[in-house]
């Protein structure tokens, strides 16, 4: 384990990676999971509100009652804050800044921390501060008054897991997607796993250097998978993305996370292509995990996939896309 970081936990693991898990991260996945909104990258489980509304003796979830009253799906963006931040304090700071208005100075911030509150800034503007005003107070209060010590009584359980995830990570299986990824140009990689990454996942570079994922915390040994799975495939998504997007020519500002909208086609062909990679990945690396891997294929589906043929029927790509990828990939 790194240091002593009492709000974290953090395994050095092989090609310069880092396994993690942290208080700053997960403190704001535990707010986004109890955030309803009609988008694909919503947070939000309900079973997990439950639960945790158990934990706390309450008949419903106050918090989610609190976060029910702030309308804004652009707080989904601040998932990758606290990537960008040094600690929960100067993260609690960002958000203060955030959500003020921006024309206040930006003093002591890092050069990472500053540069994400620009970006965030360009999302939001100065219109619809509300929203955020009234989540910053809602995290502060919910970190001190709950979730510190929440982690705490979990860091035992936190480590076993990632200790799991790290064994998977280490596999010789794992070591052909990383060759393939750095051969790609992905620099440092930092995993965060976090129990309240409910759904899906997250990816983003940090700088040029340096490019994190976000995946779920496996409650126990038969969830490592899956994590794993998410994982990788958010890294993919940095090496993919670009590939899908000059192929198609498609303007990535016109890509939207909402099922109701125009823009969501353009998100369907570019999560297709990520998973078409993957697929050309697993088939080389998961051959002890097949089944595991086709039940985890379907789940994502929402259809039973247990072949090669059934995967490519239903996760259709542009074959322009397909020759590239397999170019890609398969050559590796």
């Amino acid at each position: 384990m790194k240091g002593a970081n009492l709000n974290a936990i953090c395994l050095e693991s092989t090609h310069n990676t880092r396994i993690l898990a942290e208080k700053k991260t997960d403190i704001i996945l535990h707010l986004l999971a109890h955030y309803e909104i009609n988008n694909v990258a919503s947070n939000y489980d309900i079973d997990y509100v439950k639960y945790i509304s158990d934990l706390k003796g309450e008949k419903s979830s106050s918090l989610h009652e609190a976060l029910k009253e702030i309308d804004d799906e652009n707080l989904v963006y601040l998932s990758f804050m606290p990537a960008f931040f040094n600690s929960i304090d100067s993260l609690f700071k960002g958000l203060e800044y955030l959500s003020a208005p921006n024309e206040v100075m930006m003093n002591g911030f890092a050069k990472t921390e500053a540069q994400c509150l620009q970006l965030l800034q360009n999302v939001y503007g100065n219109n619809n501060l509300g929203g955020l005003v009234e989540f910053s107070e809602i995290a502060k209060f919910e970190y001190e008054q709950f979730f510190s010590s929440y982690w705490e009584s979990r860091r035992k359980e936190y480590l076993r897991e990632i200790n799991e995830f790290k064994k998977l990570w280490e596999s010789n299986e794992n070591d052909i997607v990383l060759a393939f990824l750095r051969t790609q140009g992905l620099p440092a990689i930092t995993v965060y796993l976090s129990e309240g990454m409910r759904k899906n996942g997250r990816g983003m570079r940090t700088n040029d250097s340096s490019v994190c994922t976000i995946a779920k915390m496996p409650v126990n040994d038969n969830e490592v998978f899956v994590s794993y799975y998410i994982a990788v495939h958010e890294l993919l998504h940095q090496v993919i993305d670009g590939v899908t997007q000059s192929i198609l020519k498609i303007d990535a500002q016109q890509r939207s996370l909402n099922p109701d909208d125009e823009g969501y086609n353009i998100h369907e062909q570019i999560e297709n292509s990520v998973i078409l990679a993957q697929h050309l990945l697993m088939v080389k690396t998961v051959k002890n995990r097949t089944k595991e891997y086709y039940a985890l294929v379907s789940e994502i589906a929402g259809m039973n996939i247990s072949n090669e043929f059934e995967f490519m029927t239903h996760f259709k790509v542009d074959d322009r896309i397909r020759t590239r990828l397999e170019c890609i990939v398969i050559k590796e």
